[in-house]
């Protein structure tokens, strides 16, 4: 039995794993650096962004 997968099918896989992958780093951010530290450093991210 082969199983295939389309295009939509795997940019889901895709968006899904990012998503899992940033909430991974947000959390070990958060439990190495404690909470300040994890504002300063999300609030810097969305200051450069805009």
């Amino acid at each position: 039995m082969t199983f295939f997968c389309t295009q939509a099918q795997l940019a889901r896989w895709a968006v899904g794993l990012g998503i899992v992958l940033l909430l991974a780093a947000a959390i070990g951010l958060w439990a190495r650096h404690g909470a300040a530290v994890f504002f300063d450093i999300v609030a810097a991210g969305v200051a450069y962004c805009f």
